[in-house]
């Protein structure tokens, strides 16, 4: 895989165009993430977003700045990871991308358990995985670990009882209200 990324980022480079790098950044991002490079794995993401701003690329653009939310997440940087996964998540509402969407927010409710928001974790959670069966999504396995880190925080936090509790409320909104959950806004019920 290493091999055929950089041939594929060595094509972009002759070419010189946007939408090369785009494709081509997206297996670098992942390889960083696979060796633990998050700084990488976040610049890349960030670099190839920016592109796609450029080149009006919505469904790379989620990918990318998921990218660039991951890495931020993992290195610590959490307001930047909550910026850029926000950004993923309406990139990927515009498209329409559910599997994304799902992911994206599974990828909030860790960054909010790695930020302490214990109760908008256990919410978030439960609502991306409404959203994931609702769509017959089988679980993530490459954000599965993450998922399962972040409620065992937020479980710390609340107690077994309350996270169930509120993990049932996150469950239990429809997909207008885990969208509003998960950008922040003032729930709908």
């Amino acid at each position: 895989a290493r091999v055929t990324s950089a041939d594929a980022m060595a094509l972009a480079e002759r070419l010189g165009d946007d939408m090369s790098f785009v494709g081509a950044a997206q297996s670098e991002a992942f390889i960083a993430f696979l060796e633990g490079d998050f700084g990488r794995m976040r610049d890349i993401g960030l670099d190839a977003a920016a592109r796609c701003r450029q080149q009006g690329e919505l469904y790379m653009l989620s990918t990318h700045l998921t990218s660039a939310g991951m890495g931020a997440l993992m290195l610590g940087e959490h307001a930047a990871a909550e910026t850029a996964l926000v950004d993923a998540l309406r990139a990927s509402l515009a498209v329409d991308d559910r599997p994304g969407l799902v992911m994206r927010m599974q990828m909030l409710a860790c960054a909010a358990a790695m930020t302490g928001n214990a109760l908008r974790a256990a919410k978030l959670v439960g609502a991306a995985d409404m959203l994931r069966l609702a769509i017959g999504a089988d679980v993530n396995p490459f954000t599965s670990s993450l998922v399962e880190k972040a409620e065992a925080q937020a479980k710390a936090v609340l107690g077994e009882d309350r996270y169930r509790k509120l993990l049932e409320e996150g469950a239990r909104l429809d997909r207008e209200g885990a969208v509003a959950l998960a950008l922040g806004q003032k729930e709908a019920r």
